[in-house]
């Protein structure tokens, strides 16, 4: 090999590694929200959030990450044919960075309608629990190391709240249905994955509790106020519905939300097409609400 040929090849050698040296490391926190659980009908139970897994990792520009959003649980409803259903537990959320982040939220579990219990459809629930319906419907039993819904003892009254991601769902009495529990507090003081609040019966069964922190759905006060749906892209759950004696009017449980997720990374903003981006407190924030592939850029 001559020399021109051997300056040629260090020449590469040298422009590459200083080519690389100049794809900057940077470090993102994020936040991986499954779907909530719909609430169920007739004095029904609250939905229960989705899981929440947080994180950080070291990863260089250009890197791609695959997302699948959770959507949130249909809620219970039976067209006031009498056979009050529970809701339906929400869908998981993933997260992944091939060969750095594997993450699979379960969604929350769906609320119990009057008498019958809430759903889970292959692939949903198994997160925080549904509350429980003022009949005896259960909601959605939450999985090893979640929490749990509301219980309402049958009361006929008042329907339980279901659990967030920050605390159990409520129980409710006779005359007071069970707020849901709590949602997660990430940075910012920004909640997700509050439970949905339980319905009350009118004339005696109180008023509709609120959703927990989060924005888990309010229950309904009576069956012809629809109950809340719990606040989109939070992972909440929904409220559950109401019944009114005045012409035995069955109300409809609120659907469950569905998941996001969040990536946040200190100093110079960035691009990831399709997401949402905001600053806050010196960071930039990329709010991903769609199923896909994206890339940091």
């Amino acid at each position: 090999m001559n020399y021109l040929t051997r300056l040629f090849k260090l020449n590469n050698i040298f422009r590459n590694r200083a080519d690389f040296a100049s794809w900057p490391i940077i470090t993102i926190d994020y936040i991986v929200v499954a779907g909530g659980g719909g609430g169920g009908e007739t004095i029904g139970g609250g939905g229960g959030g989705g899981q929440v897994i947080t994180g950080s990792n070291n990863i260089s520009i250009g890197t791609t990450f695959n997302v699948v959003i959770g959507s949130g649980g249909a809620l219970g409803y039976d067209g006031n044919n009498g056979s009050y259903p529970g809701g339906f537990s929400g869908s998981n959320t993933t997260f992944i960075i091939p060969s750095i982040v594997n993450i699979s939220c379960v969604g929350g579990g769906g609320g119990g309608g009057y008498n019958l219990p809430g759903t889970s459809p292959a692939g949903t629930g198994g997160g925080h629990g549904g509350g429980q319906g003022a009949g005896g419907g259960l909601g959605v039993a939450a999985g090893a190391g979640f929490r749990s819904g509301g219980t309402s003892g049958s009361n006929t009254n008042s329907g339980a709240g279901g659990a967030g991601a920050g605390a159990v769902g409520n129980n409710s009495t006779s005359g007071a249905p069970g707020a849901g529990g709590g949602g997660y507090q990430w940075v910012a003081s920004q909640f997700f994955a509050g439970g949905g609040g339980g319905g009350a019966r009118i004339p005696n069964g109180g008023t509709g509790a609120g959703g927990g922190s989060g924005g888990g759905g309010s229950g309904a006060t009576g069956g012809s106020t629809a109950a809340s749906n719990g606040t989109q892209n939070t992972g909440s759950g929904g409220g559950g519905g109401g019944y009114s004696d005045s012409g035995a009017v069955n109300g409809s449980g609120g659907s469950g939300a569905s998941g996001v997720v969040i990536i946040r990374y200190p100093g110079v903003a960035r691009t990831i097409t399709g997401t949402t981006t905001y600053s806050l407190f010196n960071y930039t924030y990329h709010r991903i609400t769609s199923s896909g592939s994206y890339s940091l850029q």
